[in-house]
């Protein structure tokens, strides 16, 4: 009888003893998880996206490796590419899944019973919508107990730019970044995408008649965390309606309220 082979052995000693601390992680190291996570660690901080060639420099690997894992994670939904640039983004898939773990699961948790009653109250429904690549991807829903309302649905994706909820956003993001934003919208007027963003950053929300939906006039408000980033949108489609007991300047301070109790709950202190 023959002894065990090698490779035999080598994969006995690497199943063995468990707990090994720091040595762990290179005693049960998966090349591929390790890549994958690499990878969509560096995009998570790359606003304008990278190309195969750029991700395999910065990460010091191969392309055939990166090529590889890319694919798999495009397939899966977890990144896409952008066809014109050839340059790859994180996707909200993400932060899809991680509405299952705090700290995102304990916003939504305080988002959605505050948005019920701040519906009730000013007789509106109303979002929350976060920052997903070039669009706004809609996270929570309160809708008004009216008969006639007007309500956007979780999980809908908007051009960013194209909506209050996704100026905001921008707005507070670094202003090198905001060119990458607004070469998305080839249909608006430049200098009045750069006059509105200048607005929403000052006063840390927007308020205008819908560009898509006529009769109703949106009224965003920035949600920010302890470093004054706009991490979410608290929106308002205001809906007038003659039966209202609360109009439109009744229900602005309503909303602002709200997203400074939802931004106060993620740490942000008014200066």
């Amino acid at each position: 009888m023959t002894g065990p082979s090698m490779k035999q052995r080598s994969a006995r000693q690497s199943t063995s003893a468990p707990g090994a601390g720091a040595g762990a992680r290179t005693q049960y190291a998966v090349p591929a998880v390790e890549k994958a996570l690499e990878l969509i660690e560096l995009l998570a901080s790359q606003a304008k996206g990278l190309t195969l060639v750029e991700i395999a420099a910065q990460l010091q690997r191969s392309m055939g490796e990166i090529y590889r894992v890319a694919i798999v994670l495009a397939a899966r939904g977890v990144i896409v590419q952008e066809a014109a640039s050839e340059r790859y983004f994180l996707t909200g898939k993400l932060f899809e899944l991680a509405h299952r773990h705090p700290p995102t699961a304990r916003l939504l948790d305080m988002a959605e019973p505050l948005m019920r009653t701040l519906a009730e109250r000013m007789e509106q429904s109303c979002h929350l919508a976060v920052l997903d690549r070039d669009a706004v991807l809609i996270v929570a829903c309160a809708e008004s107990p009216l008969p006639m309302n007007y309500r956007v649905r979780v999980g809908v994706r908007f051009p960013a730019l194209e909506t209050s909820s996704g100026v905001v956003l921008v707005a507070h993001q670094p202003r090198a970044h905001w060119e990458r934003w607004m070469a998305h919208v080839a249909a608006l007027p430049r200098a009045r995408l750069q006059q509105r963003l200048e607005a929403a950053l000052a006063q840390g929300a927007e308020e205008m008649p819908s560009p898509m939906v006529q009769g109703v006039t949106n009224l965003s408000y920035a949600v920010r965390d302890h470093r004054g980033m706009a991490v979410a949108a608290l929106t308002v489609p205001f809906l007038s309606q003659s039966v209202l007991r609360v109009d439109l300047p009744g229900v602005r301070p309503m909303v602002q309220q709200a997203a400074g109790t939802l931004s106060a709950f993620l740490g942000f202190v008014s200066p």
